[in-house]
């Protein structure tokens, strides 16, 4: 008789297998609901190698530069061999523009170039100096020439030069007002010192210096003392009033003085005597 034999069924390797237990972080979203995946670390490049990678690099051209010029800054700042060039130009260009103070072992060419270059002209005629307005020629002649050739000295250039003399025109006419008007104070003063010692005599007094001038001194003295200022000085005055009371009945009053005798009113002119 024969045995059946029943096997039981392998329950460990027939059994469904367990899913995996697994845990994961949530997925960030974004604004919209998109998912979102972080981003993950360089490891690729070094921290030293980021250094070096920031660092400014040279332009190219400069590897053709003498090994300690292709790193000058005063060169790498150049994209180009030709931002380099016309920058040196311009440098060129304005040294030339630049003037140099010779020195004091400059030579005499060197000076000359030097005030040229400032405006002096080549010779004090260059100048053209130009007469101020209300100075007398006579005198502006006589004194141009010489105003000149002290402007060349100095190096003064052509524009310096005529305001020197536009100024020193001025400073003259001031001067000339101021002593026209002390003069005219001094005439005033000693005409009223005569009038204080003469009185209502004083016209015939000086009538009769008048007399006694023409005939001591005439023209040639008239013209002496007019010019040293003096001729109607009070001492003066005084002097020849004695000397016409000196000579008497030589002195006639009342007629002609002829040429050279000063009158009454040439001792103190646009003077009034009350």
């Amino acid at each position: 008789m024969s045995e059946t034999i029943v096997s039981a069924p392998d329950t460990a390797s027939e059994a469904p297998a367990a899913p995996e237990a697994t845990t994961q972080a949530p997925e960030a979203q974004g604004d919209h609901g998109q998912v979102q995946t972080p981003a993950s670390p360089d490891t690729t490049t070094s921290p030293v190698d980021q250094a070096i990678s920031t660092e400014p690099q040279a332009p190219g051209w400069t590897r053709q530069l003498r090994g300690d010029l292709q790193s000058d800054e005063r060169l790498t700042g150049f994209k180009t061999p030709s931002e380099l060039a016309s920058a040196y130009l311009e440098s060129v260009a304005d040294a030339d523009r630049t003037l140099r103070i010779p020195g004091e072992d400059a030579t005499a060419d060197e000076k000359r170039e030097f005030l040229a270059r400032l405006g002096r002209p080549d010779t004090p005629e260059g100048y053209e100096l130009k007469r101020p307005d209300g100075y007398p020629e006579d005198v502006w002649n006589q004194i141009a020439h010489d105003m000149a050739r002290s402007y060349h000295d100095l190096g003064l250039t052509k524009r310096q030069a005529q305001n020197l003399v536009q100024r020193h025109a001025e400073q003259a006419k001031a001067m000339m007002q101021a002593a026209q008007a002390d003069r005219k104070r001094q005439i005033a003063a000693n005409a009223q010192a005569l009038k204080e010692k003469h009185g209502d005599d004083l016209n015939l007094k000086l009538e009769l210096a008048s007399r006694a001038f023409r005939q001591t001194g005439g023209e040639n003295l008239q013209k002496t003392l007019a010019e040293a200022g003096l001729a109607n000085h009070p001492a003066i005055v005084e002097t020849f009033i004695r000397i016409g009371e000196a000579l008497g009945d030589d002195v006639v009053l009342g007629a002609d003085s002829g040429a050279g005798a000063p009158q009454e009113e040439d001792w103190y002119p646009n003077t009034t005597f009350d």
